[in-house]
């Protein structure tokens, strides 16, 4: 099994593959096309603004290189910004277009609500019956960091939801894409067992 983990130069890299390190898992650190093109999976980490990673994607010429992956029916794990790059656009800075895999977008978290941003810390999540989630009890906490949020129209896509003043999508499923807002790396045993769940479906598709 060969990962290919995309460096579009936002943080976070490191620690995915650490935790992939423990694992055991053969990964590689890339933006390079041909590296991508032959992977068995991706996974697309990231802390940063929207527009960064949207902006860097495109500067690094892999943009579409990732849309054609994940079409081919790739798996493909998105993790916190790395999730949110998938969907139609944002709302952060500036209005900015996603890849537009899945249809929704990127919101801040809403002022009246009192709410310290960005939100930083363990929360519990609200799991629905997933893969991802298998050995997992609902209400465990996963490690979050993020001040935007997912809006996703198809409920029927969403896995597992978290609140933070609002309730928001903390994870779905479409066919061989998963995202997730929180960090599995950083979370833990929770974080192990779902990574471990993604790998089991990585292999069962090579």
């Amino acid at each position: 099994m060969n990962i290919c983990v995309i460096d579009n130069q936002l943080g976070n890299i490191f620690s995915v593959c650490n935790a992939l390190k423990n694992l055991k898992i053969n990964f590689i650190i890339s933006r390079n096309k041909e590296i991508i093109n032959k992977s068995d999976a991706i996974i697309f980490p990231g802390v940063g603004s929207f527009p960064a990673a949207i902006n860097n994607l495109k500067r690094f010429d892999i943009f579409d290189t990732i849309r054609n992956e994940i079409n081919k029916k790739k798996p493909f794990l998105g993790i916190c910004l790395g999730m949110q790059v998938l969907l139609s656009f944002s709302e952060e800075i500036q209005y900015t277009n996603g890849l537009n895999l899945v249809r929704g977008e990127v919101k801040k978290f809403p002022e009246n609500k009192n709410l310290i941003l960005p939100h930083v810390g363990w929360s519990k999540v609200m799991k629905k019956n997933n893969f991802l989630f298998k050995g997992i009890d609902n209400n465990s906490s996963f490690y979050f960091d993020h001040s935007y949020y997912a809006s996703i129209p198809n409920k029927k896509i969403i896995t597992s939801e978290c609140k933070y003043g609002i309730k928001f999508v903390s994870s779905f499923y479409k066919k061989n894409v998963c995202g997730v807002q929180f960090h599995p790396e950083k979370s833990q045993k929770n974080g192990v067992t779902l990574l471990e769940n993604f790998f089991h479906f990585v292999k069962s598709k090579i």
